[in-house]
Formats: structure tokens, sequence, C-alpha cells
């Protein structure tokens, strides 16, 4: 989970979730558009930074962004149960990583 932050106003702007699948491992993050999680903040490039998953583990990596990406030298690695606050731009954010064990099909039909 992802929610971001204005840091002028601290009003919350964006909540998104994130699941990996096995043909989306990336995730862009960005004022652009067509990024997969848009955040609406000129301070913020078009495509600011990525949020990677490979071998069960979640990264963010700066995209050389002109703001830059507080916290980050080169890249994160985020921890499953730990919240982590990054600034990219003006915008604070807080990401969650959370297990996520989907239902199995014979749970379902329980429920």
């Amino acid at each position: 989970m992802i929610e971001s932050l204005i840091h002028e106003k601290n009003t919350s702007r964006l909540i998104a979730i994130v699941i990996p699948g096995e043909k989306k491992l990336a995730f862009s993050m960005g004022r652009e558009g067509d990024c997969d999680v848009r955040i609406n903040d000129v301070s913020v490039s078009r495509l600011h930074a990525v949020l990677r998953y490979k071998k069960e583990e979640f990264t963010l990596e700066d995209n050389g962004a002109k703001f830059g990406t507080l916290e980050l030298k080169d890249k994160v690695t985020l921890e499953c149960g730990k919240t982590r606050m990054v600034q990219v731009g003006r915008t604070l954010i807080t990401f969650l990583l959370k297990a996520f064990e989907p239902k199995s099909s014979k749970e379902s039909k329980d429920s």
C-alpha cells in the first residue's frame, strides 16, 4: 500500500495498492498520466521513480529526477511489516508492505 501526503498541506492525496503478478513486476511512479502510481505534484518528474518486485522483495529506485527522491542513495529495499517514508519532490510517500495470501478456490467457495 502506498499513501502520499502533500508536504505543504498535510492532506492525504493518494492511496494505491500494488500487487505484483507474473506479467507486472515493475510499477512506475510520477506525474505522467500513464504512470502506475500517479503523483499530482509539479515538483515530481514525469517518471520519478520505479517500484520493482524481484525474488519476493520490493525495491524503490530513483529515475534521476530533478528534485530527487530523499531517502534514496541508489535504491531502498522495503521490508514486510515495516513502514517507510520517502519524500518525492514535495510529496511524502508512506510505503507499507504486507504479505499477500490469495484465497484458494476452495476457500472462496466456502465464503
